[in-house]
Formats: C-alpha cells, structure tokens, sequence
C-alpha cells in the first residue's frame, strides 16, 4: 500500500513537471536501459543511487531469505517508478527488482541528476 501511495505522489509533485522538461534535457537526464528476464536491476544490499521507472515489461520485488529461498513481493508494469526509497535515504536495497518478462525496458535517473534538476523540491517529504 505504501509503494502505491508513493508512486501516486510522486506523479502528482513531479509528472507535470517531468513531461514539461525540453527532450534534450530528457536524454541526459533520463538513461534508458533493457535488460532480458532474471536481470536484478537492483540487487538487494546494493547501494542504489538511482531512481527507474518501467517503460515495458515486468519487474518483480523480490526479498531473499539467504539458503537460495526468494519470495516474490510485488510485480512492477508499464508507469511503475521504483527505487526511490534506497536512493533517496541513500542506502543498500532491502530487496532485489529483477526482470520478470522476457524483455524490459526502464528508464532510470541518477538521483544527484534528479537533485540538480527539482532542486528544492519536497521529494524526501514522501519518505518522511
């Protein structure tokens, strides 16, 4: 529930001002990526310094337990921002985002870019 209300804030602060950024400007922010299924976008205990969204496809949270026993969380589709909490608070993912369809696409921003760009921005009120 917490992951959707995220994901309704932060299209509400930001989609506005995200669609009226210049395309140029886009394509420095904004770095787009594909990965094949069981592709870990994000490995859980990594450090994550950027923020995704999904353009196509599938991503699944996963959380592994350790002793190779992984449960799946959520499934991630098309308009699906993720990240933002290990990035924001600039910490290691507390689980891993791995590909679930045969192909995805995302589009991922750094967050020191994303800072830069909504500087003064209440982004971290969402995590507050």
């Amino acid at each position: 529930m917490r992951i959707a209300l995220a994901k309704i804030e932060f299209l509400q602060l930001y989609g506005p001002k995200l669609r009226g950024i210049d395309m140029r400007k886009k394509e420095v922010l904004f770095l787009r990526e594909e990965a094949t299924r069981g592709f870990a976008v994000i490995q859980q205990g990594q450090l994550n310094n950027s923020i995704y969204m999904v353009f196509r496809g599938k991503v699944n949270i996963v959380f592994d337990q350790g002793n190779g026993r992984k449960i799946k969380m959520l499934s991630l589709g098309k308009g699906s921002i993720f990240g933002m909490d290990s990035a924001l608070r600039q910490m290691e993912s507390e689980c891993s985002y791995e590909v679930a369809s045969k192909v995805a696409v995302h589009f991922k921003i750094d967050y020191s870019f994303f800072e830069k760009h909504f500087e003064g921005e209440p982004l971290n009120s969402l995590f507050a």
